[in-house]
């Protein structure tokens, strides 16, 4: 099969079950082989986890909606 690259966005400061149901996705794909990029808010609770499990992390500012943000996605 071949390898996947995969998106996964939260938008969100705080965990809460999208985020759970997210990083087990992230940790599911990643076993099996493919590459997931995730893009969270900085500072934002997703992202940190994340990126202290090892993931590979990018995040953009404000709530994810205006252009800047969009844009760095």
């Amino acid at each position: 099969m071949a390898r996947l690259t995969t998106v996964h966005v939260s938008t969100q400061r705080a965990w809460h079950g999208g985020e759970q149901q997210a990083a087990l996705l992230v940790e599911g794909l990643e076993a099996r082989g493919h590459r997931a990029v995730i893009f969270a808010r900085a500072q934002g609770e997703f992202a940190e986890r994340m990126a202290a499990s090892g993931h590979e992390v990018r995040t953009f500012s404000g709530r994810g909606r205006s252009p800047h943000s969009l844009w760095t996605m």
